[in-house]
Parts: C-alpha cells; structure tokens; sequence
C-alpha cells in the first residue's frame, strides 16, 4: 500500500511511503558543476537534484544512490532505483519512515523555498 504524506510547505507529492519505506521523487540534473539538491521542478512538484556525474554507463544514477544515502544516513546498497534508471525522472525508494526522510531532507533544504513558489 502507498500512503501519501502531507508534510509542511508544500512537498506533499515528492515523498510517498512505500513498502516499509519511502519513496523520494526526484528530478535529475546530470553533469551539474556539484551535486546537490537544488529546488523543485515540475507540477506536481519533485526534489530536484543537480549530480555532478555524467549520464553515462549509470554514473549519474549512482551518484544519485550515493548522495541520497549520504544525506539520509543509510547504507548506499539500500538505496534503489525503483523507476527511471534511464530518465532524469527517477524514483527512489529508501528504507526509512516518511517523517524520517522529511526531517533529514529539511536539514540539507535551508535553502530550497516552498515547491509552489517556483511552479
């Protein structure tokens, strides 16, 4: 079953609790100067994410693992790619709460704004 969370500002369709944990949908910047989460695209919005990697033989998408598991503190073998290996749309599922996932993203978000300002 997925339930959809509605946290604050705004990121109500960009995290969905899946199967014991959740799913982020993000948005891929490939062969940014730097990885990092960068705002909100699209209606209904997703976590953009600039990676610094190339789309390439799987290097984004595995910087793309790496860089989630980093920020949320799992282990990078739990991170998977659900939808859109080969997509800058990508689902990401990792094995945490919703409410976890959503505390840990506003840490690294300072400074992204509310996801309806920039639509």
């Amino acid at each position: 079953m997925v339930k959809v969370y509605s946290p604050p500002e705004g990121m109500e369709t960009a995290l969905l609790e899946s199967h014991g944990g959740t799913l982020v949908l993000c948005h891929i910047q490939p062969g940014a100067s730097r990885t990092e989460l960068s705002g909100w695209h699209g209606a209904p919005p997703r976590l953009k994410i600039r990676i610094h990697a190339p789309p390439q033989e799987g290097q984004a998408n595995e910087e793309l693992r790496r860089f989630l598991a980093e920020i949320l503190g799992v282990k990078f073998s739990a991170v998977e790619i659900k939808r859109g290996e080969k997509s800058r749309q990508k689902d990401v599922w990792v094995p945490l709460p919703l409410e976890e996932v959503l505390g840990r993203l506003a840490n690294k978000r300072s400074g992204l704004s509310n996801p309806r300002d920039d639509l």
